[in-house]
């Protein structure tokens, strides 16, 4: 409740507006049963057709204004809903892309996802059921009291009484309802998460021929939730029924006692036809407020969900004193890594272990070993993905845990291990470091990555759409506009894990030469499985199981270091280069 809270002070004027606009229309609703007591006594019992007109005239003013003052009071309410929803969103955007990539692991893109979509939406719907459908009632119903009292104290007892009464029934029903309101979005959480798991394994699924195994695995979840929203429908069944039962009661009782004040001259027939609308009014107004109240469990439970990732603290934050300022990107040694280790929260080991080098501007120093050695967390590391427990990195010549994190990752431009583009254009991925790249430094950068060929053979160019996922290249393709969106960027140091993989030999080793010419004023890092993609690097560092075992050029490393010359067999290099 604390995010919609400090949202509702944030934006207390429109709130204030809503609350406003939503008293003038009851207001507009509770008048027409006014007038029709001004009818019934001043005009028609008095024989008068003037009078009939003129309240039936004021009458109609009151709806036009009501149905103004109602539309007013929809787009006010919709326009809350709105920034409430965009608002919760955009605190949740900011505040995931400050986890470190683990504690985005422990939550799941799917359940972030829903997070921002479901949860946010289930939360702007009850807002704008609570405005228009729930607070109307209580008020119609204190009104509804309130006149009848000026009309008569006895019928004021009986309109009061079956209000709270039914508002009772409502509150007991709920209640007895609260442990199946709450359940319901933990089913639906489980029941999206089985079917997730069914889609993305159905290829083991058919392997196995388990088909039936599934089935019955997912029904169950399905039958659940079903199960659950059955036990609500059946206790909130009983809200409808009763709402008329009392108003056949109230109007019963209201005709019988108010026959009796008609009689004596105390009221007259008109009052008792106002009181029999005003409670109507109460009662309908209550009961379609009571049917939507079942959805506000739910919404504070997507609410919770919502607020509980806004509270995670991040290991990643930026120091109060941030030295942005002392950057020098001039200096020789634009890399050092000095003594890092870093380990996984959780883990029994560390990933790297007092691991130390540097890399000099116009200098490739290229980063090799087995799986889990550790080399893709070293890209990680430096654009502080996760912070390191102990040693330091420096880029240009100043810690970078006292640069903020936005400065740092300026100065770094980055392909990732596995090629992924947006969907989109080709112009807009390739421009995505942002919107002051040219169409010349956006074409230099495809040409540099040999991708200036294929898109230009495509119908649109530049701007032919990508799927999303980049589903409609090939994987060199994609590997190739990847590397081509981060040469785009104008960077200290250009940082490339494993990006030339799906890369054929010849295309590899013309895109590596097209680097080492342009980037000669740069520091540059690749990470590499593939001996061939790091052969001409100034100096090859060599990780095994997180510590560095050698280091040198490749004829160095096969003469003195036994894994790299492992390495070089496996891939039939060992006696040089190729």
């Amino acid at each position: 409740m604390k995010i919609l809270l400090k949202f509702l002070r944030e934006n207390k004027r429109l709130f204030f507006f809503t609350l406003f606009f939503l008293l003038l229309q009851t207001i507009c609703i509770l008048l027409i049963p006014f007038f029709t007591e001004e009818i019934v006594d001043h005009g028609i019992a008095g024989g008068s057709i003037d009078t009939v007109l003129s309240i039936a005239l004021k009458m109609i003013v009151s709806s036009v204004i009501g149905v103004i003052v109602s539309i007013t009071c929809t787009y006010l309410t919709a326009k809350l809903s709105s920034k409430l929803g965009a608002s919760i969103r955009e605190k949740l955007y900011t505040h995931i892309q400050g986890f470190t990539l683990e504690e985005q692991k422990a939550y799941g893109p799917a359940a972030l996802a829903t997070r921002g979509s479901g949860d946010v939406a289930n939360v702007q719907q009850v807002l704008v059921m609570l405005i228009q459908m729930i607070l109307p009632g209580p008020f119609i119903g204190v009104v509804a009291v309130i006149m009848t009292w000026s009309v008569s104290r006895e019928l004021a007892f009986i309109v009061a009484f079956t209000i709270l009464l039914f508002f009772g029934t409502v509150i007991f029903v709920f209640w007895k309802s609260l442990d199946n309101m709450k359940a319901i979005q933990e089913r639906i959480d489980r029941m999206v998460a089985k079917l997730r798991e069914v889609f993305v394994g159905v290829k083991i699924i058919r392997a196995f021929d388990n088909s039936a195994y599934e089935e019955a695995r997912t029904n169950d979840t399905f039958v659940a939730h079903a199960e659950n929203i059955i036990a609500i429908n059946r206790r909130f069944a009983f809200i409808s029924p009763s709402a008329f039962l009392f108003l056949g009661f109230v109007m019963a009782a209201i005709l019988w006692f108010g026959s009796f004040e008609v009689t004596t001259g105390a009221v007259k027939i008109g009052a008792v036809t106002a009181v029999i609308e005003y409670v109507t009014l109460a009662l309908l107004q209550l009961l379609s407020g009571a049917l939507v109240t079942v959805m506000i469990p739910r919404a504070v439970a997507s609410l919770t969900r919502v607020q509980k990732v806004l509270d995670q603290q991040t290991a990643l934050t930026d120091r109060e004193q941030v030295k942005d300022s002392q950057y020098n990107g001039n200096t020789e040694e634009l890399v050092q890594f000095d003594h890092v280790t870093f380990q996984y929260p959780g883990a029994e080991k560390a990933v790297l272990e007092g691991i130390s080098f540097s890399v000099k501007r116009g200098q490739t120093v290229a980063i090799i070993g087995a799986t889990a050695s550790g080399k893709s967390t070293v890209a990680k590391i430096l654009l502080r993905f996760d912070d390191i427990q102990s040693g330091s990195i420096r880029v240009g010549g100043v810690n970078i845990r006292k640069l903020s994190q936005k400065f740092l990752r300026d100065k770094i431009s980055y392909v990732p291990q596995t090629a992924f583009l947006f969907s989109g254009t080709v112009r807009e991925n390739l421009k995505y470091a942002g919107s002051d790249i040219s169409d010349e430094q956006m074409i230099r950068a495809a040409k540099i990555a040999k991708a200036d060929g294929f898109v230009s053979a495509l119908k649109e160019g530049y701007d032919s759409v990508v799927a999303r996922g980049g589903t409609n290249f090939s994987g060199g393709q994609k590997q190739r506009l990847c590397i081509a969106r981060a040469l785009a960027k104008r960077a200290d140091v250009y940082v490339f894990d494993d990006s030339f993989s799906a890369l054929d030999n010849r295309t590899d080793a013309m895109v590596r030469r097209a680097i080492k010419e342009n980037l000669h004023d740069a520091a540059v890092i690749i990470i590499a499985q593939k001996l061939t993609s790091i052969l001409d690097a100034d100096e090859i560092i060599v990780l095994d199981k997180g510590r560095i075992v050698g280091r040198g050029t490749h004829e160095e490393l096969l003469k003195t270091n036994a894994i790299y010359k492992e390495f070089a067999v496996s891939q039939q290099l060992a006696e040089g280069r190729s």
